[in-house]
């Protein structure tokens, strides 16, 4: 039983594993023997940790035939309101565990992390090594390799990268090591090759330990190596995929695929690469929080124009603001205006203000703009607002 202890409640709360369990509701078992906790479902026989289906074959964690076994048994809930609930508001992927609406494109950052992780088994949280490697200032400036012991004694994936349980049973765990790991993510900007990977294997393990996600930002080099090999002709154009390892040996990188600290230094050096090339190149950066996004500016990590160029796409589509859950933004981004001076970043608050109806302070925040560039496009637009205040007054 052990996908139903105690310990693995995890296991059954990710949006794929929800999507299981409200499955199950529909099938109907063949057989049940109770002595046996075993039982099957057509042509598939079922125990509590193993089923014949191909879905766990691939995946080794609760299929839907699992489930409702263990609803049969009475040791799983299958409660269709509960699951219905929960679907609507679990993140479907990685991605989820950023703000959707944080997120813009800007020049690739010269100063980054890359991480990147292996893992024991199928489970993204059974991390066994990380690897790290710190870019500044366009140059490679330090490395960090952490053999780690996860949740799971069981490694499956030793045929990939060699590492077994006996290598990492003395080692620390991800939590014990989070302090010397935290300050490389906490606040900076993170990359990976094949991003949703690895920031699954991130938030799935921090969530195994119950630690808190912190405020970062996050690029994907893959994504930045397969951009350029479409748009423009270059080594890369010629590549049979766009694996690391094949990427690798095109530009010449020396590579022992499937260590994450070779993984992660190479990795490095193909957006360096990208970076000298192709220095025009734009990427798209995901932000966990507004916090994450603001942290941005108030590091110089990322010029004034991207927040611009975010409020400009957010205000042209249909304000997509509303007051209850953008009034922080936007007091964030006074903030920003105030330490920039700058006209177009006022207008923006006003324009949020005026949206939410909240005349006085669109007023305010206009007349500021026009203070500081009287070509901003606020002039008549104040004149209407001072207008409609003084109607609603006389009222």
């Amino acid at each position: 039983m052990k996908f139903f202890s105690a310990k693995n409640e995890f296991l059954h709360e990710g949006y794929d594993q929800l999507q299981r369990q409200q499955r199950a509701l529909d099938l109907k078992m063949t057989s049940v023997n109770r002595d046996k906790q075993t039982g099957t479902i057509k042509d598939y026989f079922v125990s509590l940790d193993k089923c014949t289906c191909v879905d766990f074959q691939k995946r080794h964690k609760p299929c839907k035939h699992i489930y409702r076994l263990a609803f049969e048994l009475g040791i799983f809930d299958l409660d269709e309101t509960r699951l219905n609930a929960q679907l609507s508001t679990t993140p479907k992927s990685v991605h989820a565990y950023f703000n959707p609406e944080i997120y813009f494109y800007a020049p690739i950052p010269k100063n980054f992390v890359v991480i990147d992780f292996e893992t024991a088994n199928d489970f993204r949280d059974s991390i066994c090594q990380m690897g790290i490697a710190v870019v500044e200032n366009n140059e490679v400036t330090t490395t960090k390799d952490f053999l780690i012991r996860p949740p799971y004694e069981k490694f499956t994936n030793t045929k990939i990268h060699g590492i077994t349980f006996a290598d990492v049973e003395k080692s620390p765990t991800f939590a014990e090591l989070w302090s010397q790991i935290k300050i490389f993510i906490e606040g900076q900007i993170v990359a990976a090759y094949n991003m949703p990977f690895d920031l699954n294997c991130l938030v799935s393990v921090l969530k195994f330990y119950q630690i808190p996600v912190p405020d970062f930002s996050a690029f994907d080099v893959l994504e930045n190596v397969r951009d350029c090999a479409e748009n423009y002709d270059s080594e890369l154009s010629y590549c049979i995929n766009h694996r690391l390892v094949t990427v690798a040996e095109e530009l010449g990188f020396a590579h022992d695929a499937h260590d994450a600290l070779s993984d992660s230094v190479v990795a490095a050096q193909v957006q360096l690469w990208l970076s000298e090339n192709f220095p025009d190149e734009d990427t798209a950066i995901h932000c966990t929080s507004l916090a994450a996004f603001f942290d941005g500016f108030a590091q110089e990590k990322f010029p004034l124009e991207v927040l611009l160029d975010f409020c400009k796409y957010n205000f042209k589509y249909g304000s997509r603001f509303s007051n209850k859950k953008h009034a922080e933004f936007f007091k964030l981004l006074e903030e920003v205006a105030a330490r920039y001076e700058n006209a177009a970043l006022y207008k923006f608050c006003g324009k949020f203000y005026d949206e939410q109806e909240n005349i006085p302070r669109a007023i305010e925040l206009y007349r500021r703009a026009f203070e500081l560039d009287s070509k901003s496009g606020v002039k008549t637009r104040i004149r209407t607002l001072e207008h409609t205040l003084k109607k609603n007054n006389r009222r």
